[in-house]
C-alpha cells in the first residue's frame, strides 16, 4: 500500500460556484482511496460529496474506513459538505413538559415545603396607586400584565440593593447545549432554546449577561395553563445554572432563582447542583389581587418575598459564594411597617418636599410611559 495526501476544495452544500471554497485540504489516503471515516470525524461532517460538473456524487465509506471511489493524487478535487447537526433534539422553553425537563437536567426535588417569609406591611405609595388605578379604571391585557410584574421586580430590586447594584433587562434570548448520558450508553446531544421575559443580574453587556444572572422571571400566559409556565421557569432557571458553571461565573453553590407569574398568582423557586443531578425547589402558590378590587395587602405580601428572593440572589452576581445555605433560614430584608431599607431619620420622606422622593428615577420614568400602555 503507498501512502499520500489527495488535495480538496471543500464548499459548503448549498454552494453554486467553485470560486469560493471554506478550505482546501490534504486528506490522508492510500493507493488512491483516502480515509473518509477519520475525515469526518475530524472536519465533524455527516457526508461528503464528489463535485464533477453538474453531478454531485455522494463518497461511501468501504469497511476498512476509505472511500470506494479511487483517486488521482496529482489533481485536485471539489468536495461538497454537510455539516453534522451539533445537536441531536432541540427543545424549547415555551413548550418543553416538566416530564422532559426533569429527564433531561436529572431534577430531584429538595423539598415539598421552602417558602420565603414575609410580612405584613405597607407597599410604597408609587405602586400602591399605579395598581390601585389599573384595577378601577382599566380593562387589563396582555401587556399591562407585563407592566405590572416589571413594576414588582423594579420595586423589590430598589429595596433589597438599598442603590441599584443589579439592572434588570427583559426579552434575553439564550441557547445552551446539554450531553445526556442514556441508560443505553447512548450521548444525547440536547439544545435548550427560546426566550426570558427577565433576568436580573449585574451585568450591562450584551454577552455576558447570561453569565451573571442569578435571577429570572417567566411571564406566564394568562390563556395558557400555570403549570406550563412553571416547566419553562424550571427549564430556564436549570439551563442559566448550567450555563454559569460552564463559564465559571460565581463560586460554589451556582444557585440559581427564579419566579412564575401571570401578574396577580406567583411562585417563586430555585435550582442548585448537587453531584450529577440539580435540586429544585418553589413556595406555594400566592396571590395577588389587583383585577375586580385591589388588595393592598395581598401586593405587599409579594412584594415582600421579592425583596427577600432579589437579595439572596445578589452575591452570587459577583462572583462570590450563592448563598448556599441561605435558603435554610432566610431572613426579611424589610422592617414592620416601613418601605424603607434605611432609618426613617436618615431617609428622605416623600411626604416632605424639602426631602424629596424616595421614589427613584428610573421607576418614575417608566410609571411616565404606563398611561401609553394602558
Amino acid at each position: 500500500m503507498s501512502a499520500h495526501f489527495i488535495c480538496s476544495k471543500l464548499f459548503r452544500e448549498h454552494a453554486r460556484t467553485r470560486t469560493r471554497p471554506y478550505a482546501t485540504v490534504k486528506v490522508a489516503a492510500e493507493n488512491g482511496k483516502f480515509a473518509l471515516e477519520s475525515f469526518l470525524k475530524q472536519e465533524r461532517l455527516e457526508n461528503v460529496f464528489l463535485w464533477q460538473g453538474e453531478d454531485v456524487i455522494q463518497l461511501l465509506i468501504d469497511h476498512h474506513g476509505f472511500t470506494t471511489t479511487t483517486f488521482n493524487h496529482s489533481e485536485t478535487y471539489c468536495l461538497k459538505t454537510k455539516a453534522t447537526k451539533s445537536y441531536d433534539r432541540v427543545e424549547t422553553f415555551s413548550s418543553v413538559t416538566m416530564a422532559t425537563v426533569i429527564g433531561d437536567f436529572n431534577l430531584e426535588m429538595e423539598t415539598d415545603t421552602w417558602e420565603l417569609p414575609h410580612e405584613d406591611f405597607s407597599l410604597p405609595p408609587e405602586p400602591t396607586r399605579t395598581f390601585a388605578l389599573m384595577s378601577n379604571m382599566r380593562t387589563l391585557r396582555a401587556e399591562n400584565w407585563h407592566t405590572i410584574i416589571e413594576l414588582y421586580l423594579l420595586y423589590a430590586m430598589e429595596a433589597a440593593d438599598g442603590h441599584p447594584l443589579t439592572i434588570l433587562h427583559d426579552e434575553l434570548t439564550i441557547s445552551i447545549l446539554r450531553e445526556i448520558n442514556r441508560e443505553d450508553m447512548l450521548l444525547e446531544r440536547v439544545s435548550y432554546t427560546g426566550t426570558l421575559a427577565f433576568v436580573v443580574g449585574h451585568s450591562a453587556k450584551g454577552n455576558e449577561i447570561p453569565k451573571d444572572t442569578p435571577l429570572l422571571a417567566v411571564e406566564a400566559k394568562r390563556s395558557a395553563t400555570f403549570e406550563k409556565a412553571l416547566a419553562q421557569a424550571i427549564a430556564q432557571a436549570s439551563s442559566m445554572l448550567c450555563l454559569r458553571r460552564e463559564k465559571k461565573r460565581a463560586h460554589g453553590d451556582y444557585r440559581t432563582y427564579w419566579i412564575c407569574s401571570d401578574g396577580e398568582r406567583w411562585v417563586m423557586g430555585f435550582v442548585r447542583p448537587d453531584g450529577d443531578s440539580i435540586k429544585y425547589g418553589h413556595t406555594s402558590t400566592h396571590s395577588s389581587q389587583i383585577t375586580k378590587r385591589f388588595k393592598e395587602n395581598t401586593c405587599a405580601k409579594i412584594y415582600s418575598m421579592l425583596g427577600v428572593l432579589d437579595r439572596d440572589a445578589q452575591p452570587s452576581t459577583f462572583g462570590r459564594n450563592s448563598f448556599s445555605n441561605s435558603l435554610a433560614s432566610p431572613s426579611s430584608i424589610f422592617s414592620t411597617g416601613s418601605s424603607s431599607l434605611s432609618d426613617s431619620s436618615s431617609s428622605p420622606s416623600s411626604s416632605d418636599p424639602e426631602q424629596g422622593s424616595v421614589f427613584p428615577d428610573s421607576l418614575r420614568c417608566l410609571l411616565d410611559q404606563i398611561p401609553s400602555v394602558l
